[in-house]
């Protein structure tokens, strides 16, 4: 009779405390799996951040003329002195770590990073250059390209990541304003340096094979060049002809499930 007196009155029944403790026990998992979650993601950051650290400081070559600032006299049209080569990447040592780099990017106020060719466009999503296992992958070009540049377009990817790294800083050229504070980059290779000058910037759909290519593909350049200035994130004064070679730099963006950003540069190699 109390018992049946206590359920009348609400009173809490074995029944109701193992519900109550296997909830507790729901919530004290999910935390533990949300913070492992986390400390394992900054880990991840963590290591990808000290491993391209690494092969910044085992690649550039030493000497007052070597340092990354010499393309941006360049840009400014400041006449350097150049040691030869005039890349300031050792590539021989690069390619001794991975003969995979094909190239090296710097530009905004973060990238700097090696530029890698695999014989797919799947592996250097989840691999560092030096080849270890990590989320923040690689900058890399899209493997059906040559590896030297020479392509009417070359496309090149990066991971959007939330601490800024890789290809994060190319979201900020939804912005004229950042456009105006970085209109150029910088891309070294083995057989010779670049300026970027960039010239267009537009989300586009990744479910598209081609996606990020596609504004620059086949068809008349002129058309499709008009047509992708028309919705360019930015403007841009850097003429364009159809003999130039096109850089394309491609992260995800975040407007539909699958979005892409392409940010649209032409290659003026140094010595132009």
């Amino acid at each position: 009779m109390v018992s049946a007196h206590n359920e009348e009155r609400g009173a809490p029944t074995p029944r109701s405390h193992r519900v109550l403790y296997a909830l507790m026990g729901l919530c004290v998992v999910g935390i533990i799996v949300f913070a492992w979650l986390l400390i394992s993601g900054s880990r991840e950051y963590s290591r990808g951040g000290v491993a391209y650290e690494h092969i910044r400081s085992a690649v550039s070559l030493p000497g007052p003329t070597s340092g990354r600032k010499d393309l941006a006299a360049e840009e400014r049209d400041v006449v350097v002195p150049q040691a030869a080569p005039s890349s300031v990447i050792d590539f021989r040592v690069a390619r001794e770590l991975n003969g995979d780099i094909v190239g090296w990017i710097v530009g905004g106020e973060i990238i700097d990073y090696p530029i890698v060719r695999g014989t797919d466009n799947d592996y250097y999503l989840t691999h560092l250059v030096n080849h270890e296992r990590n989320k923040v992958g690689s900058i890399f070009m899209d493997y059906r390209n040559q590896g030297d540049f020479f392509d009417r377009a070359t496309v090149v990817y990066g991971h959007n990541m939330k601490d800024g790294s890789m290809f994060a800083s190319l979201m900020r050229y939804k912005s004229q304003d950042y456009f105006d504070q970085f209109p150029t980059m910088k891309l070294y290779t083995p057989k010779g340096d670049y300026i970027i000058k960039l010239f267009a910037g537009k989300v586009v759909d990744g479910n598209e094979d081609l996606a990020c290519y596609g504004s620059v593909g086949t068809g008349d350049f002129h058309d499709q060049l008009d047509a992708l200035r028309k919705v360019s994130t930015f403007h841009s004064n850097t003429v364009v002809e159809a003999d130039d070679r096109i850089l394309i730099l491609c992260t995800c963006s975040h407007e539909t499930a699958n979005a892409r950003f392409a940010v649209f540069g032409k290659l003026t190699p140094v010595s132009d």
